[in-house]
């Protein structure tokens, strides 16, 4: 299982360097490490022949030139689509990358963080075809899968015992995935939280540990730090490990 040690905080990838590349593409990740990043996070999705890409949100019309909704298009379709246009014309005709190929190009050189998109709590078995993934490349030490959706990560506990886990929560989300009790229930190792989502009442009686984000610029950075984080998760994670090297202690607590 993968372990965390007294230099925590981690510094952590959101979506790759997404600040300096294309979103969740195989340039982002490869600049997150060249960038000191020591953990990557990418979001999984279906696609709707039930292969598994990265790609965030519902529609793909905010960071390719296709229109409609991820779920309705073919794992092919989605490869079509040119998702590096929008970011700059530097990285013009840049396609979606499947889990796998990510998978294979990061195995044994970074931690990964693959957040599992799943809009059902049922999740349609992502979480089988995910772990199946994972084992297939003896990954289990250097993962951990995080969602939104407690019932995922409970059933991904069962299957796989020795795998990390982080329930995700944040503002906005319904109760179901936002309250105490999907915490108790996806029996998750870490609490992966959106900051704004933190207030100070909650963090003192959470006893795991925390992975924050958005962790973008000053004021997150002391929020964030406040709480004696497991992680920090940032767009920029050049400038997070400077920032950090400069100063890292943490401000006193609210």
């Amino acid at each position: 299982m993968l372990s965390l040690s007294s230099q925590l905080p981690l510094i952590v990838a959101r979506r790759g360097a997404r600040r300096h590349a294309p979103e969740n593409t195989l340039p982002a990740f490869e600049l997150a490490l060249q960038q000191g990043a020591e953990a990557i996070e990418m979001d999984v999705q279906f696609t709707a022949d039930g292969e598994l890409i990265l790609m965030h949100g519902v529609e793909v019309n905010a960071v390719s030139n296709g229109s409609g909704s991820i779920r309705s298009h073919t794992c092919e379709e989605i490869r079509a689509l040119d998702v590096g246009s929008w970011f700059d014309p530097a990285f013009a005709g840049l396609r979606v990358p499947t889990l796998a190929e990510a998978l294979d190009l990061l195995a044994g050189r970074v931690r990964l963080i693959l957040e599992l998109k799943s809009y059902t709590l049922r999740s349609e078995g992502m979480e089988q075809l995910v772990w199946a993934e994972i084992e297939r490349r003896g990954l289990v030490d250097m993962v951990t899968v995080t969602s939104f959706n407690p019932y995922l990560l409970r059933r991904l506990r069962k299957l796989a015992p020795d795998l990390r886990l982080g329930l995700m929560q944040a503002t906005g989300m319904p109760s179901w995935s936002a309250g105490a009790l999907a915490r108790w229930w996806a029996a998750a190792h870490d609490l992966h939280l959106e900051l704004d989502f933190l207030a100070p009442d909650l963090a003192r009686s959470l006893r795991r540990p925390l992975w924050l984000w958005p962790v973008n610029d000053e004021p997150a950075l002391a929020q964030a730090l406040a709480w004696q984080p497991a992680a920090l998760i940032t767009d920029d994670p050049a400038w997070l490990r400077r920032r950090l090297a400069a100063d890292p202690s943490p401000a006193p607590q609210p």
